[in-house]
């Protein structure tokens, strides 16, 4: 007699293949599982949301160049190699929220163009997220104080 199906009892997922985080600090997943032979139908999963752990900090240098009006961020490599890209967040002093402004793969950041009015600046580094948000977890580096232009 055949022993019955007990169904999948656990799925694990490697860190380096999930989704980038969503705007609740976690991963949305669902998976499909596909006999090898084809001798059984297959069907997606339910979805599931995992949260994820909070990020490791990073240090991080400003380096201002007023005299070509471009200010550089560069951090130091996260100890979590599965994190690839990074979003940056800039705020200026005559802003009260943050903005985001791109997405790199690099640990450095130039931006060359500072708003008219601002004289000081505050930049966030996070790990890449969807869509694009302030997330506390997710944050590697934020500026303690703004940085005087």
């Amino acid at each position: 007699m055949a022993t019955p199906d007990k169904g999948i009892q656990k799925a694990v997922v490697q860190k380096d293949i999930l989704p980038t985080l969503n705007a609740n600090n976690g991963y949305s997943i669902r998976y499909r599982i596909v006999d090898e032979n084809g001798s059984r139908t297959s069907h997606w999963s339910q979805k599931y949301f995992i949260i994820a752990n909070a990020v490791e900090k990073v240090q991080a240098t400003i380096i201002p160049d007023s005299t070509n009006g471009v200010i550089t961020l560069h951090w130091d490599s996260p100890l979590d190699k599965t994190i690839k890209n990074f979003d940056i967040y800039i705020k200026w002093s005559n802003s009260s929220t943050w903005q985001y402004y791109s997405t790199v793969a690099t640990t450095t950041y130039s931006v060359r163009s500072i708003p008219a009015g601002a004289t000081s600046v505050k930049f966030a580094i996070q790990v890449q997220t969807d869509p694009k948000v302030r997330i506390d977890n997710a944050t590697l580096y934020e500026t303690a104080t703004p940085r005087n232009l």
